[in-house]
């Protein structure tokens, strides 16, 4: 979300060099070809307008993993299925990050 200069909200989505593929495990674009991490951040935009985005920090990884689940299910056509696994697969990893941080801070 950005602000012009009258103060009203907007969203952008911009691409630029950390569309590509992340070099490891632990960063999520490490899983999503161009087409999903594009689909994906198209989504984010769309979640915004729509108002259905996680605000919420402690929660960053529930709102994307539905931004991937959502991206999978409104672009079926301009992806290919490896597209639709990568961003299946991105909701799960994603999924996993916030369960192994809500163990840690349940247990210490």
């Amino acid at each position: 979300m950005s602000v012009d200069q009258d103060g009203e909200e907007f969203g952008e989505v911009i691409f630029s060099e950390d569309i590509f593929p992340g070099g490891g495990i632990v960063d999520a674009n490490s899983v999503l070809s161009v087409n999903a991490a594009a689909a994906h951040e198209a989504m984010h935009h769309h979640r915004w307008v729509d108002r259905s985005e996680i605000d919420e920090p402690d929660l960053e990884e529930i709102d994307e993993a539905l931004t991937s689940l959502e991206a999978f299910q409104r672009y079926p056509r301009q992806l290919e299925d490896h597209d639709a696994r990568m961003l299946v697969a991105d909701a799960i990893q994603r999924l996993n990050m916030y369960v192994r941080r809500w163990r840690a801070a349940q247990e210490g």
